[in-house]
């Protein structure tokens, strides 16, 4: 149960709920040190903390040690592949590394939601955007009902300078949590974009 709810906030997007993510996590590895999902979900949450502050080199070293833990307990485990594959691409930038951990995640698991979306990042940092967008809609066929999902899928759109697509993808994640900060910032930007600056104002507060 606490890990199913880490695993809500996580898909959330949200920053507001990362901190929730981590405590829900943190505690089911209390109530079982011994299982490797508490600890692939701890490592994928102190990964959308330290990124989402741009910070924090000990948060990066924390997940990383939760999702080395999450392996040692299970290595089949395609959550703690996945985590694997995050802390790789976002904090070790080893993207070898990083492409191996999420192949093995989809292998294993071939409907894991996480490991597409962020395979789908890990291309779009080498610069193969159309291969990264797709495996992000893949992640979303895998969890439709995933604010993150619909999230980075505009963001893949953002960097094909897809505005109107921007504007479509914001819209879906608003329309699963109509005060998505992070969602209204992608959706201002993109109006911003496309030259609609009085509701870009509206929803960037400018």
């Amino acid at each position: 149960e606490l890990v199913a709810r880490g695993w809500a906030h996580v898909r959330s997007g949200s920053f507001f709920e990362i901190s929730d993510a981590v405590s829900a996590f943190q505690a089911a590895t209390v109530i079982d040190p011994t299982f490797a999902a508490a600890y692939a979900g701890l490592a994928v949450a102190k990964v959308a903390q330290a990124t989402n502050r741009n910070v924090l080199v000990e948060a990066f070293g924390e997940a990383k040690a939760a999702a080395l833990r999450a392996l040692a307990l299970d290595n089949e485990s395609p959550d703690a592949q996945a985590a694997l594959g995050e802390v790789m691409l976002f904090a070790e930038w080893d993207w070898i590394a990083a492409e191996r951990s999420f192949q093995r995640a989809l292998a294993i698991d071939p409907n894991h939601a996480h490991a597409y979306l962020r395979y789908g990042d890990l291309m779009e940092a080498l610069g193969d955007l159309k291969r990264g967008f797709h495996l992000k809609l893949q992640g979303l066929e895998c969890d439709s009902t995933s604010v993150l999902a619909h999230l980075l899928i505009a963001v893949s759109c953002w960097n094909q300078r897809r505005y109107d697509d921007v504007i479509v993808w914001a819209n879906k994640a608003l329309d699963r949590d109509p005060q998505h900060p992070f969602a209204r910032e992608m959706l201002g930007g993109a109006c911003w974009m496309m030259g609609d600056l009085g509701r870009a104002g509206e929803l960037l507060g400018v």
